[in-house]
């Protein structure tokens, strides 16, 4: 077998680290420096409190805090009233939503308010910095003059949930009752049920787009099988990149296989998991009563919130299980070219990687994140159980011409049709045999 152009190789190094710098990017990029001072970003702030600008608003915070660090260090602020300072702010932020969504009837925006604020609950919802009062600038809507990060989150909470239980998913069903129903199958009980629910979920996406990945899969050994034949137009076009492409397409042509065929049944199997997703975090409240293994009260108060206490909450040992689930589907899934295995497997471990660190910073409910996990352990099931399978061997289709091989020759010897293991004999149309009229 010969081997891969060095080009594909370069290709594919750059891509994995285009991947990687985009997600240190997104992480750690740098912000341009903010002229204003702390106490002039607070006052806009305040003033777009008021009008219920909550995009503004949200804009500003992140300059606040970038100008506040800034000048706590020159002037040795202590790092307690830089936090205080900071929770001033994000609940001025959450308010503003809050306020902009009763205004509009916007979930998206209730929502909003709940991960501005949820971001300062697990480190702060057991110190005084979380009872204590912030001021607000009245509304003639809403009037309130003071509120806590704890009132405010509780207050945000219920008005979200109840949104949850009425919204309907992409405008297609309430997702919040498909989950109250799986819930509902087996009693409700804390220690079992919600998590059961995610296994059950799990397993019942897993069917419904079983077919499809199968014949993903089946696709991916077809293409295998074509890897020899490609491999050698590769080492006769090497100086001809045009001819390769144009020859390429020729063998595909020839065995019946579309290229793009492969990707079709994964784009299709997108909307379900997002429809999945919405339905969970639509579902993400009612999973606080839920607990599995380590993930409870008991266990969350002496990690010091490493652990969530509840499967509405999100957890950092989940999270690193997810990740090696994701490593392991990647490392067990056979690979569509063995000549490129290499490059294939490290590809998919940062991605891998990436999405788990991305996922640390996302406050994704336990329960969804569990339901992922057991959709990775189904699909490496499905996948080495699709590869371990016999495969049957591709038979050409179409001839150089256009013309279609209606069926394969058998032992060698060409058929009435003029085939000879699959080849026409001739080079005109394969000859349209008439019915024999019955005696």
């Amino acid at each position: 077998m010969s081997q891969p152009a060095p080009r594909s190789n370069f290709v594919q190094t750059m891509l994995i680290v285009a991947v990687l710098f985009l997600g240190y990017q997104a992480l750690f990029g740098s912000r341009p420096p903010e002229p204003r001072s702390s106490e002039k970003i607070y006052a806009a702030m305040q003033t777009l409190h008021r009008e219920i600008k909550d995009q503004s608003i949200a804009i500003e915070l992140p300059k606040f805090e970038q100008k506040l660090r800034e000048e706590a260090k020159t002037k040795k602020t202590p790092d307690a009233d830089v936090e205080a300072r900071l929770m001033d702010a994000t609940v001025l932020v959450a308010a503003t939503q809050f306020r902009a969504a009763v205004q509009r009837n916007d979930i998206n925006r209730a929502n909003a308010a709940f991960m501005t604020l949820h971001q300062k609950s697990r480190a702060n919802e057991f110190k005084p910095i979380w009872k204590r009062e912030v001021a607000l600038v009245p509304h003639a809507q809403f009037p309130d003059k003071v509120t806590t990060p704890e009132k405010l989150y509780a207050t945000v909470i219920e008005d979200l949930d109840g949104r949850n239980r009425r919204d309907l998913v992409f405008g297609l069903a309430r997702g919040y009752a498909i989950i109250d129903f799986l819930v509902g199958l087996t009693g409700r009980m804390p220690g079992f049920s919600y998590a059961f629910a995610a296994l059950l979920l799990a397993i019942m996406v897993r069917a419904t787009i079983w077919p499809l990945t199968q014949r993903q899969l089946v696709f991916s050994r077809q293409m295998q099988q074509l890897i020899p034949l490609v491999n050698e137009l590769k080492e006769k076009y090497k100086g001809n990149p045009a001819e390769l492409n144009v020859k390429t397409m020729e063998l595909y042509r020839t065995y019946g296989i579309n290229p793009a065929a492969g990707c079709w049944p994964a784009l299709l199997q997108m909307p379900l998991f997002l429809f999945v997703y919405q339905c969970m975090v639509h579902y993400r409240f009612e999973f606080r009563q839920g607990t599995f293994l380590w993930i409870n009260p008991n266990t969350a108060s002496v990690t010091g919130g490493w652990t969530a206490p509840n499967l509405g909450e999100m957890d950092y040992p989940l999270l690193v299980i997810y990740g090696i689930t994701m490593m392991a589907t990647t490392l067990l899934s056979p690979v569509s070219d063995p000549a490129n295995a290499r490059q294939q497997r490290v590809m998919g471990i940062s991605i891998s990687l990436l999405f788990t660190v991305l996922m640390f910073f996302w406050p994704l409910p336990s329960a969804f994140v569990l339901y992922w996990i057991c959709t990775n352990l189904l699909s490496t099931f499905q996948s080495l159980r699709a590869y371990r399978m016999p495969v049957e061997p591709l038979v050409k289709k179409n001839a150089p011409n256009g013309a279609v091989f209606p069926f394969p020759a058998k032992n060698g010897k060409g058929d009435s049709a003029g085939h000879t293991n699959g080849v026409f004999k001739s080079t005109g149309a394969p000859k349209i045999q008439k019915p024999k009229k019955k005696k």
